[in-house]
């Protein structure tokens, strides 16, 4: 069984202190975007999707090979380790932005959701729970990724789906005396 490709620490690194590095990056490896395309996309010119290009062939995760024509050097599924810094920066920002949009949904808005529940459960119960919206979490996946970006009736989603143990509800002021 291959072993999982992982981001080094100097690549993490480098997306932790210039997120635009990962920016363009995620669009060359889920996009297969090239350097017309990324420039198209960003509104930037050749030099600076040169200097782009160049800094993520020092991080060894793509090779120029004329102008700015570039291949892939690390595998599609490359993952961040446990112990990198740069997924929780973008956990973060994910969340944060995905919050901002569910905060006040339209009961007639199709197009976002936000399910809160409050469960008493067994761990073993929570571990199963927990495998389940995996498991669709997957095979969704698995459905977008047979799909580009030009699929017809098709649109971007984010999904943030969270449980812990504990009640997590923030502490709601308490009545007071009307004097």
């Amino acid at each position: 069984m291959a072993a999982v490709s992982i981001f080094t620490k100097e690549q993490d690194h480098s997306f932790y202190e210039m997120p635009e590095l990962y920016t363009i990056f995620h669009e060359i490896v889920n996009k297969n975007a090239d350097s017309k395309q990324l420039m198209e996309l960003f509104g930037l010119n050749e030099p600076s999707m040169y200097l782009y290009i160049r800094e993520l062939e020092k991080l060894g995760l793509i090779s120029i090979l004329f102008g700015l024509a570039f291949k892939l050097s690390v595998p599609k599924n490359i993952a961040f380790s446990d112990s990198a810094k740069f997924p929780i920066l973008f956990k973060n920002k994910v969340i944060e932005n995905l919050q901002k949009q569910v905060q006040k949904i339209d009961s007639n808005n199709k197009n976002a959701y936000l399910i809160i529940s409050q469960l008493r459960l067994t761990e073993d119960e929570f571990r199963q729970y927990n495998l389940k919206l995996e498991e669709v979490m997957l095979d969704a996946l698995k459905l977008s990724q047979t799909r580009g970006a030009s699929s017809i009736n098709t649109n971007e989603y984010t999904i943030v789906d969270m449980g812990a143990r504990g009640i997590h509800h923030p502490e709601l002021k308490m009545p007071v005396n009307i004097i």
